[in-house]
Order: C-alpha cells, then sequence, then structure tokens
C-alpha cells in the first residue's frame, strides 16, 4: 500500500522505506488496534493522540524494535485494558545483514523528520492514549524475542474486561427493536437520557472512543448551562440464566452507539423564532455498524423528540457517512409527507405547496426547481434546513426519473432536464467556489463533478439493494474475527 511517501509492506512480508534518515517512528494508526469483543479494528482517525500520527522510537529499518498496541475495550465501554507487544529482531552482526538478509519483519514506518527525537517510554503512550479511552484498568508489556514470550509487567484489576456490562441503561426508553446478526436475532434498546450528573460520569467515560472514529470529534460537558443536552444511546439487551433454585433471568447492557443533542434559543430566527435542535455527534461501535442502528436513532429524533416549539433540527458539521444517512431519513420524511398529500390525509402535516409531485408528462414540467419561497415554507412543516429540503426533492425525482426510464424511449431527454434542475441549485449553494475560478470550463467540470457525486449518493438511497450488494462484493469487512 503506497501512502504518505512511503511504501506499507503486508505483514511477513519484507518493508522498504523511501527515505535514508535513521529516525524511528511507528505510525500509529496501524500499530494500534482496538478490540470490541470478537471485532477487532484500526482506528479512523490518530492525530488528536498522536502528534504527526507516529509513535517515536520504534519500527525503523535498521533497528530492533517493533511495536504493536492491542486495546480491548468493555462491553459498557467504560473500561478497557492495553497490551503493548515489542517483537524484537537482533540484526547486529558485522557485515551488510548478517546472513539474515531473508529475514521476515514486522512493523511499519513512516518517513522521518530531519529532527531527532526521543523514543517514547511506555508509560508516555498509555498517557497519550488515555485521552480516548475510558479509565484504564489492565496494562501489560510482551516482548517477543526469537519467538519466546516474556511478560515484562502486567498491573491487573479484579474486573474483568470482557464482564464489565452495564446493570441497568441510561435514560427513559424510547423504543425497542430487533436486528439480524448473521441468523442470530439480537434485542435493542433507545433511550434518552436528559443531562444530569449520573449521565454526565457516564457519558464522560464513553465519549472518548469518539476520537478513534470522527475526525472531529470532541468531548463536550453535557452540564453546560448556555444550553440544554440531551444524548440518545443505544443499549444491546443480554440475558443470562442464573443457576438458582427457581431461573432467575439476569439482564445486561452493552452499549452500541450514541447521539449528542444541543438544544438552544434562537429568538431571531427568521421567518419563526424558536428552538434549534442541533446533532453534534453520533457515534456507532464498529461491531455494529451498517445495521441501522444510527438510523434509528435520527429516526426517533425526528419522530418522539420534535416538541412544538422547535423549529429546526440542523448538523454541527456533518462527515460525509453522516450526510448520507442524514439525506436517506430527510427523503423517507418528504416521501410520507408527499404520501399524505396524494391521499388527501389533513391529519398529516402535508407539504404545500410542491410544484409537480406526481410525475408529468413531459421532462420539462417535471423537474421544475423549488423556488425559495417553497423550500423555506416545506422546511418550516418538516423542521429541517431549507437546502435538506432540496436535496430530499431531488433525490424524491430521481425516484420518479428512474420509474419513467423503465417504459419511456425519451431516455436522454428526461436525463438532461433532471440533471439541470439539480445543477441550478449546486450553482448557487457553490457560487463563490465557482466565481474564483478562471474559466467557464474549469467552472463547467467542478459543477459536473459536484453533480456526479450527489448522482452516485443519491442513488445510494433510490437503489438501496444494489447498493448494498455493492458493498458486499467489496468484501469491505471492518471487524476481523479472532
Amino acid at each position: 500500500i503506497a501512502r504518505k511517501g512511503r511504501i506499507i509492506a503486508d505483514r511477513g512480508d519484507a518493508q522498504t522505506d523511501m527515505n535514508s534518515d535513521d529516525d524511528r517512528h511507528a505510525e500509529a494508526v496501524s500499530a494500534v488496534s482496538l478490540n470490541f469483543g470478537d471485532c477487532s479494528v484500526h482506528p479512523d482517525y490518530i492525530h488528536q493522540i498522536f502528534d504527526n500520527e507516529v509513535i517515536c522510537g520504534y519500527n525503523s529499518d535498521d533497528d530492533d524494535e517493533h511495536l504493536l498496541i492491542s486495546i480491548s475495550i468493555s462491553p459498557s465501554c467504560c473500561s478497557c485494558s492495553i497490551e503493548y507487544h515489542l517483537h524484537s529482531i537482533n540484526n547486529k552482526s558485522s557485515g551488510n545483514d548478517g546472513g539474515n538478509s531473508n529475514k521476515k519483519r514486522v512493523g511499519f514506518s513512516l518517513p522521518s523528520t530531519k529532527a531527532v527525537k526521543e523514543k517514547m517510554k511506555i508509560d508516555e503512550i498509555t498517557e497519550k492514549l488515555q485521552l480516548a479511552l475510558p479509565p484504564i484498568v489492565k496494562t501489560a508489556t510482551v516482548t517477543e524475542d526469537s519467538g519466546v514470550t516474556k511478560r515484562l509487567r502486567r498491573e491487573a484489576s479484579n474486573t474483568l474486561i470482557k464482564d464489565d456490562y452495564l446493570v441497568e441503561p441510561f435514560g427513559s426508553l424510547l423504543r425497542k427493536y430487533q436486528r439480524n446478526y448473521n441468523g442470530t436475532q439480537r434485542h435493542f434498546a433507545l433511550y434518552v437520557a436528559e443531562a444530569s450528573e449520573k449521565t454526565a460520569h457516564f457519558h464522560n467515560l464513553v465519549q472518548p472512543l469518539a476520537l478513534w472514529f470522527i475526525e472531529t470529534a470532541n468531548c463536550v460537558d453535557i452540564l453546560d448551562t448556555n444550553g440544554s443536552w440531551k444524548v440518545l444511546y443505544v443499549f444491546e439487551n443480554h440475558e443470562e440464566e442464573e443457576e438458582e433454585e427457581e431461573t432467575i433471568k439476569k439482564q445486561t447492557y452493552s452499549l452500541v452507539g450514541y447521539t449528542t443533542l444541543y438544544y438552544f434559543n434562537s429568538p431571531f430566527r427568521k421567518p419563526i423564532p424558536g428552538y434549534i435542535v442541533r446533532v453534534c455527534q453520533m457515534l456507532t461501535l464498529p461491531q455494529h455498524q451498517r445495521r441501522g442502528h444510527g438510523l434509528e436513532m435520527l429516526k426517533s429524533l425526528y419522530q418522539d423528540l420534535v416538541a412544538p416549539d422547535i423549529v429546526e433540527i440542523n448538523v454541527e458539521d456533518p462527515s460525509p457517512n453522516f450526510t448520507a444517512l442524514r439525506n436517506r431519513m430527510d427523503y423517507e420524511l418528504l416521501q410520507k409527507n408527499i404520501d399524505a398529500v396524494k391521499k388527501n390525509d389533513q391529519s398529516s402535516h402535508c407539504i404545500l405547496p410542491l410544484k409537480n409531485i406526481n410525475a408529468a408528462d413531459d421532462p420539462l414540467s417535471c423537474f421544475l426547481t423549488l423556488t425559495e419561497n417553497e423550500t423555506v415554507t416545506a422546511a418550516q412543516i418538516v423542521k429541517i434546513t431549507p437546502n435538506q429540503i432540496a436535496i430530499a426533492y431531488e433525490i424524491y425525482k430521481l425516484s420518479i426519473l428512474e420509474g419513467v426510464l423503465k417504459t419511456d424511449t425519451n431516455r436522454e431527454e428526461w436525463e438532461k432536464q433532471y440533471r439541470l434542475m439539480v445543477k441550478r441549485r449546486l450553482l448557487r449553494f457553490h457560487k463563490e467556489e465557482l466565481g474564483g475560478l478562471k474559466t467557464k470550463e474549469e467552472r463547467q467540470q467542478l459543477l459536473d463533478y459536484n453533480f456526479q457525486k450527489l448522482l452516485n449518493q443519491y442513488r445510494g438511497i433510490t437503489r438501496p439493494q444494489q447498493h448494498t450488494r455493492k458493498h458486499e462484493s467489496l468484501k469491505l469487512e471492518r471487524c476481523e474475527k479472532k
């Protein structure tokens, strides 16, 4: 794999570094593995834990120590343990390589800086890791020298990581649901927790984990009085039968994910003042991803937590994955309201007016762009931003287009009018960025790029089965069975 100016070989293969400096640096992302039960993953991000994303003093081409860090997270996510694996390679014989030129080496290297940095001690590494972990209850250092494993240090507690479950969930129950995991039905529950000392204590234990998986993650104080906080938690419900005269099922819980919600008053908001709910951070743990838990949290926000005085739900700095999830949710919400319009359901909050919510006889009239007044009106009803209304509307129109193309022979014209409808919005949305380009060709290229990117995202929503099969064919499994 070629990354950042060097070549990283698979484990067991020879390693080539493009740099000639003698400084030693372990690539932190590759050195760290996070273990959630049987699921083991490398972190997505590590820049907030290690400077320059490296661990100084390990994994050089001509020295003898390679570092791997294995972190085990408890089911409650309230505790963890760390094992440091040091692999020694002794190639200090006279001559070029002491006859060991074919010896396989384990580890990863980074381009080194000119300044020589001191080797980090294990305690210093632990201190860095603690920034993104719940309390560390056990650490161990293991060396592997010529195939012999030696325990150098072990600080153990009576708490076993694998048995550290929650005895009760936090917050008030909103709903229960099930998911199929490889043929097994597992039970989950969604709770909402108000800001309190008890909730804050639990949340402060688990929220540092977001630093591994969200690029701009930060830890928040949910007791902050400038606004009000709520947290949506998803817990898995486990039942264990205790051996007694009468069988009693013991209920325990493990954390699946959470969403932090910030409520604040916007008295000068136009056209209607009121409270805004901001989705600040959503995390689903790796072993539970692509199971619909994020969508359950978002649905609950829209359906269970939107009070009459809430005027808007928005998102703070959404990631690409969350943007796709949000677009899917907003599209389903728009579709629900459009269905109510078609049925003349007066009990529903129907989005009116929307031009041509049904397919028209010709592409020109079908793909008219929503006016600013229409998007603002619809946004007030659905309580999302006007831009999200426009995006949901484009997804809805794409679903109409895909249906029409199955029978209509005038394919090029239908696709052209849809493309122009979307690009008219993109022109407004990217006005400053496009204005900074010098030529018409550059602006057209950027517009085409943004349209194609959106189209691919939209098709992931309108063609969910094809989208799922694509991911399965690539065999991108985040979790490796131990």
